[in-house]
């Protein structure tokens, strides 16, 4: 039989991929998934489907995965028959297994999946709330949400972390730049979502970022350019902190001055 630890916790939620995706069909396949998981694990504890907890609930559980199955078939009546030599194949990782199931019915059919078994592990991401975006927006922490997925399973394509206040964190970041919402409607048509590591920013410098200041006295046409770090997030035309370093200049060591955004990491110092 296929050697797999089941979470826990006193419910498992249990996350079915590969099946039909609604209808009867649907729950006649996680019918029969069900019994062969009773078959392979016998347990008291509650077997929950994940698509059936109430939104924003949390729950460790595990994956049923169908790798060769028919997502069409109609498995009313059949029952499940999984034969010990057909149990384990293989896999080194603990925490993910394959097995065979063979289901048959009164009729004398017979079907055989293979279907692959894991644990679910809860990860959080963040993303926007698109319909309350407009042009130039400078974004705030009321226009992100942080939202949960299964690793491995529904997971978009960005930085994932382990828990919600990790995400928010990252969000931090984000907070006073300006998004160009015409780029990112461009996006939109192409990507069903777009990660926020790849969202079009209106030309600006990010906080703790490398700038190059040009440093110009009122009363001179001298411009001097300068390398600095930005202290603060900030679009075009912002006036944001930044940090100098210029040992050849007016000053010997690191002095901190307001800037102008100009460009794509570039700013301006009047003096």
């Amino acid at each position: 039989m296929v050697t797999f630890e089941l979470p826990q916790a006193d419910v498992i939620a249990v996350e079915y991929v590969g099946t039909a995706q609604r209808g009867a069909v649907s729950e006649q396949q996680k019918d029969v998934l069900r019994q062969a998981l009773g078959a392979l694990f016998p347990t008291t504890r509650t077997l929950v489907d994940a698509q059936e907890l109430p939104a924003g609930t949390l729950a460790e559980g595990i994956y049923v995965r169908c790798i060769q199955c028919d997502a069409n078939a109609d498995m009313s009546g059949y029952s499940v028959q999984i034969a010990p030599a057909e149990g384990k194949t293989g896999l080194e990782n603990p925490d993910k297994k394959q097995f065979k199931i063979s289901f048959s019915n009164n009729s004398k059919n017979s079907q055989t999946w293979l279907v692959e078994l894991g644990k679910r592990r809860t990860l959080w991401y963040s993303s926007l709330r698109w319909e309350k975006i407009t042009e130039g927006v400078r974004l705030e922490k009321s226009l992100f949400f942080v939202m949960n997925c299964s690793e491995e399973i529904s997971c978009p394509q960005t930085t994932l972390f382990s828990s919600k206040e990790e995400a928010n964190t990252h969000l931090a970041t984000f907070v006073g730049r300006r998004l160009d919402i015409t780029k990112a409607r461009d996006l939109l048509k192409r990507e069903k979502a777009i990660s926020i590591e790849k969202l079009p920013f209106i030309s600006d410098v990010r906080a703790q970022s490398l700038v190059r200041a040009t440093y110009t006295h009122r009363d001179s046409t001298l411009k001097i350019r300068v390398n600095g770090r930005s202290l603060r997030n900030g679009s075009l035309g912002d006036i944001i902190p930044v940090e100098l370093s210029a040992p050849n200049f007016s000053f010997q060591k690191s002095r901190t001055l307001d800037a102008k955004v100009v460009g794509e990491g570039e700013v301006e110092i009047v003096r």
